[in-house]
């Protein structure tokens, strides 16, 4: 009573999509013998249903719910396939700390072309000065010069990035490696404003901020010199 039920069948084909997942664990074979093998002769213990391109999946899902109730289980591809989905936003997110941590090195470059910048424009800075000129109109300058260099490298970023997002979703300039048989042979992209909107305040909440040092640090050091030279004019 404990044994398994074997029934013996002849091999048709095999089809491998080099994904373990799939080609380790699923046979497809008739639905009679199925239904014979695991003695479900009027039962079935799945049911997939295909919506219309653009239908709302959440409602299609409460509406079943509502129709079938409690004891049966309806679900939608991202409840299907929740670990897969998971590991993508984990992924996502990681990528997102990368990059952002890639961004903080970046910025040391900024805060050296900025300082940079300073040293050469000291001759325009003491002329300002004596044209009457305040330490904090020349502060301004200097701040708003750096906040120019991040705001434009940042659209800029996003300008480029959006670009290879369409050229991808258009071209597929990236395909898919492995072998394996895909739906899609090149990796898909899509193009969300929330993401885009989150890596501008990303860039812009951590570069702004490093503006103002170079140009405080400078002010700082050279104060008395700054002051001396109004007061000379």
């Amino acid at each position: 009573a404990g044994s398994y039920k074997t029934f013996q069948m002849l091999v048709c084909g095999t089809f491998g999509l080099n994904q373990p997942e799939y080609d380790d664990n699923y046979v497809i074979v008739p639905l009679s013998f199925a239904r014979e093998l695991f003695e479900y002769e009027k039962a079935v213990t799945a049911v997939e249903i295909k919506l219309k391109e653009g239908a709302d999946t959440e409602k299609a899902i409460s509406r079943f719910t509502g129709w079938l109730g409690d004891d049966y289980s309806v679900l939608g591809l991202m409840e299907q396939k929740a670990d897969f989905y998971r590991i993508n936003r984990v992924e996502k997110w990681m990528t997102y700390l990368i990059l952002t941590f890639i961004l903080l090195i970046a910025l040391f470059n900024v805060i050296g072309s900025l300082s940079m910048l300073i040293l050469e424009k000291r001759a325009d800075a003491s002329t300002l000065s004596k044209l009457g000129a305040d330490r904090t109109l020349i502060r301004r300058v200097f701040l708003a010069e750096g906040r120019l260099i991040v705001t434009a490298g940042a659209i800029l970023g996003i300008i480029l990035g959006s670009l290879g997002c369409w050229l991808q979703q258009t071209f597929g300039l990236l395909k898919l490696g492995g072998g394996g048989h895909y739906i899609v042979d090149a990796y898909p992209v899509v193009l969300q404003l929330t993401d885009v909107l989150l890596v501008l305040v990303t860039t812009l909440l951590i570069s702004l901020p490093a503006t103002w040092w170079p140009v405080q640090l400078y002010f700082n050091r050279n104060s008395k010199g700054v002051n001396d030279t109004q007061d000379a004019s």
